[in-house]
């Protein structure tokens, strides 16, 4: 499968806890990224949040770089 050139893959994992998921797809958003593609889920077992977000970037930012202060 192609993907568009400004195409990002961000993979992440992080305690669990109450807006992840808001505050990663508000990061995108708010850096002009379209996402794409999102896959999520909980590990009760371990504590721990698992997340993917495909995007596109429309204005070539660098926004998943700054996306580790977020998780």
């Amino acid at each position: 499968m192609s993907r568009a050139p400004d195409t990002w893959i961000l993979t992440a994992d992080c305690p669990s806890r109450l807006g992840t998921v808001d505050a990663v797809t508000r990061h995108l958003f708010e850096h002009q990224c379209y996402v794409t593609e999102h896959h999520s889920f909980d590990d009760q077992r371990s504590g721990r949040f698992f997340i993917r977000v495909e995007s596109v970037s429309y204005t070539h930012l660098r926004a998943h770089e700054t996306l580790a202060n977020l998780v």
